[in-house]
């Protein structure tokens, strides 16, 4: 299942989302274009193999769950608010 940003203009003011355990294998790229003020998010246990690189504009996003994902490429460097990052395997 691929999560589409249906309704994204509402994301603003969001501060968490969680997505865990829902089988997302991928997210569209415009889902997080709003999320400035995401601060928490939760994308564990899914089928998750990459993250849009869009995922850069959460510029308060401080927590990213992704354990439990058979992740291959994320570019997590440009999330510069991020402190903690949780991946189990």
């Amino acid at each position: 299942m691929t999560l589409a940003p249906r309704g994204i203009e509402l994301a603003k003011g969001l501060l968490v989302v969680n997505l865990s355990e829902n089988k997302l294998t991928s997210i569209h790229p415009d889902l997080f274009v709003n999320c400035t003020d995401l601060m928490l998010l939760d994308l564990s246990y899914n089928l998750l193999e990459t993250l849009p690189a869009q995922l850069r504009r959460c510029v308060s996003l401080q927590q990213l769950l992704l354990s439990y994902n058979p992740l291959r490429h994320a570019q997590l460097r440009a999330v510069a608010a991020l402190k903690q990052l949780e991946i189990h395997f």
